[in-house]
């Protein structure tokens, strides 16, 4: 039995300050055990733990030996129980509060990379979705009203064979040392010389509210009038139907990126392949001309779409993610946190992840847009056509965007996270990846581990004796029967087992809104004061404030010691029945009576303290034959020689 300190025995109850009282005298089956052999024995067995530390603080401070003396049971309680719990949670806080410092800002990239590529692929999935919708109309219409079409591409070739007939000619020269006063046709730029050119289109602007062609170039390429009579250095100029593809897709682009200015009337699909256009198109239609043209805006308007793709955005193993808010919190900042946090009656809804990344969702949209438009500004300012423009700014806008500037880390989470870890539970629902974070839970999470074990331990064993001992100055001794213990602190803790369940049902309807089953419910308590944590319930970080760092772990923590003592009177239980001295092994097996009634000299039981020699057992081959649980003389004599040895007899 375990002593403490300052604690009379029942049999003096006056005399309160003697020290190296028992705590509770019980014997096997309940009654006091014998105090003349155990009581020296006990005499001289050291305190525990906490009685020792009580002495220790008593022994420096003169006032806290009267407290120790006069409460000693209560300093047990408080030292070496309640202490200790608070210490496991302030660990905890510390170290995960470092832990998400580490951690959140690696979770605020990964989220923004998988919202760059939801976008990323909803914006290509509407581009391709459109277009192909639009894409016969377009490929029909600009065949018919595109009919200079093989006039451009015969001019093409043309000019292509000059310039190669001007190149040999120059190479001809510097070959032979003399260049003359010609002026070299350079591919990147216009010359003075007689440099090839062709026309983009030859039609005539007039001021009807039909477009002509001209019109229709002039507004996609972003080129000013007057500049498109011709193209040097035998560009070919873009067919009609790529630019009306162009057209619609910039349509999208306006769409999706809005308040960034207005679509010019004159690039809309419709101006472009109106009904009005139709009017003056040549009806005459060559079968073979229109197969090839259509076959020819066919692939242009997958050149187009592909140059959308914004591939080098989209991370594929980010497409089917959810954005996570283990380590971070994000608000839109009307809500003051410190009212909040601490607060078990405030609405924590702005909390829940599905709020929460509504918020970041529109505050990644807003700073894309804005980041495009301003790259769109810079493009057409170095003279970029606007198509190219808006492909660069896409791609640039996309990458960069954010949207947890408003984010803070969220230490509360981290801190659960860590208790999770030092009570060795480990859900599962999040882990570090940060190498920083990993080696926290190498060295100090291995450390909170010990910590928690050995505290634990001790927490759940002077729990057990302080019960003890209250039970038996109430002269309830046969209520610290181990037998009866251990159904009451089994009892005990499942019925703390079914609080925390009731405690997670309110939790998860208060803070996501979801409904928990009781079934489930004690699951999720069972799983996580036994430490198994299988992780298929949890508490989600998300929705995680400063009161739930310090209710759970006291719930679950408290869990613990009554399971602590559960085991412990289990364990006091198997002792009991279990031989309290055995000489050797063959002692050990000879002892189980039920099973060797009959069986060789060699296992039989002998007097402790008498060791058979070894010559004269290894002479003995086997006993006189007889029948199983005979009573014999030498039977007789050993079973005087059987001493029962009470329970708690040291």
């Amino acid at each position: 039995m375990t002593y403490l300190s300052g604690v009379s025995p029942p049999e003096e109850p006056d005399d309160a300050a003697s020290e190296g009282s028992r705590i509770g005298d019980v014997g096997e089956g309940g009654g006091p055990a014998e105090k003349d052999d155990s009581s020296a024995v006990d005499a001289e067995a050291p305190p525990p733990c906490p009685t020792r530390f009580c002495n220790g603080v008593a022994t420096a401070c003169i006032p806290c030996r009267a407290v120790v003396q006069r409460w000693p049971r209560t300093c047990a309680i408080f030292l070496g129980v309640v202490c200790p719990l608070f210490l496991l949670i302030f660990v905890a806080a510390i170290c995960g509060y470092g832990l998400a410092e580490l951690e959140g800002p690696v979770e605020i990239q990964t989220n923004n990379a998988i919202i760059a590529t939801r976008m990323a692929l909803a914006f290509h999935a509407a581009v391709v979705g459109n277009v192909t919708r639009k894409l016969p109309v377009i490929c029909a219409c600009t065949f018919m009203l595109d009919e200079e079409r093989e006039e451009r591409d015969v001019a093409f070739q043309e000019c292509l064979r000059k310039e190669q007939e001007e190149r040999n000619r120059t190479e001809l020269l510097q070959l032979n040392g003399t260049s003359g006063n010609r002026t070299e046709v350079q591919l990147n730029g216009t010359s003075s010389g007689n440099a090839s050119s062709i026309p983009v289109l030859n039609g005539t602007s007039d001021n009807t509210s039909t477009p002509t062609t001209d019109d229709v170039f002039n507004t996609i390429l972003n080129i000013s009038d007057g500049v498109t009579d011709a193209v040097n250095n035998c560009t070919k100029p873009p067919a009609l139907d790529v630019l009306a593809i162009e057209a619609t897709v910039q349509e999208i682009v306006y769409e999706h990126i809005e308040g960034c200015g207005e679509a010019p009337i004159n690039t809309t699909f419709s101006r472009i392949c109106g009904k009005e256009v139709f009017q003056g198109a040549n009806t005459t239609i060559s079968p073979n001309l229109l197969l090839k043209s259509m076959n020819e805006c066919g692939v242009a308007a997958l050149d187009v779409v592909e140059s959308y793709r914004l591939g080098e955005i989209v991370v594929a193993e980010l497409a089917s993610q959810d954005i996570t808010f283990d380590w971070i919190r994000c608000t839109d900042g009307k809500v003051n946190l410190a009212d909040v946090v601490f607060n078990p009656l405030a609405n924590t809804s702005m909390f829940r992840p599905e709020a929460q990344e509504e918020l970041v969702v529109e505050a990644w949209l807003a700073n894309q847009r804005e980041m495009y438009c301003a790259y769109v500004d810079m493009a057409v300012a170095a003279n970029k056509s606007l198509a190219e423009a808006e492909r660069e700014a896409m791609r640039q806008s996309f990458s960069q965007a954010s949207g947890f500037d408003s984010c803070e880390v969220n230490s509360y989470a981290g801190g659960w996270f860590w208790f999770t870890v030092m009570t060795t539970i480990g859900y599962g629902n999040t882990a570090p990846v940060t190498d920083g974070g990993r080696a926290m839970i190498y060295t100090l999470g291995f450390a909170s581990i010990l910590i928690f074990a050995g505290l634990l331990a001790k927490a759940g064993s002077i729990v057990v004796a302080v019960i003890d001992d209250w039970l038996h100055r109430l002269h309830l001794s046969v209520l610290a029967w181990p037998s009866i213990q251990a159904f009451v602190w089994g009892g005990l803790y499942y019925l703390w087992s079914f609080l925390i369940a009731s405690y997670y049902v309110h939790w998860n309807d208060d803070r996501l809104a979801e409904e928990i089953t009781y079934k489930d419910a004690y699951w999720f308590a069972y799983m996580s004061t036994t430490t198994i944590g299988l992780g298929d319930y949890y508490l989600d970080h998300s929705v995680i404030i400063g009161i739930d760092l310090l209710v759970w772990p006291l719930l679950i923590l408290f869990g613990f010691v009554l399971l602590s003592a559960f085991l412990n009177k289990v364990g006091e239980l198997v002792a009991s029945f279990l031989p309290k001295e055995q000489a050797d092994f063959a002692g050990k097996l000879a002892a189980e009576e039920h099973m060797f009634s009959c069986c060789p000299t060699r296992l039989r039981r002998h007097k402790p303290g008498v060791v058979q020699e070894a010559d004269e057992v290894e002479g003995e081959e086997s006993m006189p034959a007889k029948e199983c649980g005979q009573s014999t003389p030498e039977n007789e004599a050993e079973e005087d020689i059987h001493v029962d040895v009470p329970f708690d007899e040291k």
